[in-house]
């Protein structure tokens, strides 16, 4: 997800030493997608949304692919 990815590119940028607005840009970035995942994608059952539309509605299924959205907290969301 983006969110994990933003944070690996800030990590990258803090370790060598560089662009550190970029990688606290990166870090608010993840930060506030994080935020609204939680605050917008879990069901009342307790479980990510496969889809959110936007205005509270959200649609409760799973596809084949990789990665599976129970798959998310192992991916480092």
């Amino acid at each position: 997800m983006l969110a994990v990815e933003l944070d690996h590119i800030a990590e990258m940028l803090e370790e060598l030493n560089v662009h550190q607005n970029i990688s606290s840009k990166s870090r608010e970035y993840s930060k506030t997608i994080r935020q609204a995942v939680w605050d917008h994608a879990i069901t009342s059952k307790g479980i990510f949304a496969y889809e959110t539309d936007g205005f509270g509605g959200q649609i409760i299924m799973d596809d084949g692919n990789v990665p599976v959205h129970t798959l998310y907290l192992g991916l480092g969301y």
